[in-house]
């Protein structure tokens, strides 16, 4: 598990969520198309989930 530093701001935390979510999404092989599809959303939105923005 990744340690999180004290101070470190919001937009790193949402960084290494993203990058978290991706790599699960990826390890069940679905593509963000999927993803989307599964949670009511779009494949745009996995996209941006996962860029931390």
């Amino acid at each position: 598990m990744t340690q999180i530093q004290p101070g470190s701001g919001p937009t790193a935390l949402r960084i290494l969520l993203g990058s978290q979510l991706r790599r699960l999404r990826e390890a069940k092989g679905l593509s963000r198309e999927e993803a989307g599809h599964l949670i009511r959303g779009s494949e745009s939105k996995i996209s941006r989930m996962e860029l931390g923005r």
